[in-house]
């Protein structure tokens, strides 16, 4: 990843009617080096970025080697 890398989530909730957005965070490269480092899921506090709509999101990552393809879960692709 580069100095400069994000990554921007949309997080959804799943009402009986409509499937509404939530809000759209961006985690950056800091945060996941220190997902990195402490080896487990961490906690990120995203309140400023949502207009505390949305305070936490919770990520966890791993080292890889570069032409391993990452495993994403919890995400929604058309």
């Amino acid at each position: 990843m580069f100095e400069e890398s994000r990554f921007q989530l949309q997080l959804w909730d799943a009402d009986m009617v409509n499937d509404d957005v939530t809000g759209v965070v961006e985690i950056r490269k800091e945060d996941i080096d220190k997902a990195i480092d402490a080896g487990k899921p961490i906690w990120i506090n995203v309140a400023e970025q949502s207009m505390n709509q949305i305070l936490f999101v919770q990520i966890s990552a791993t080292s890889s080697f570069p032409q391993t393809r990452p495993k994403i879960e919890g995400s929604r692709w058309n």
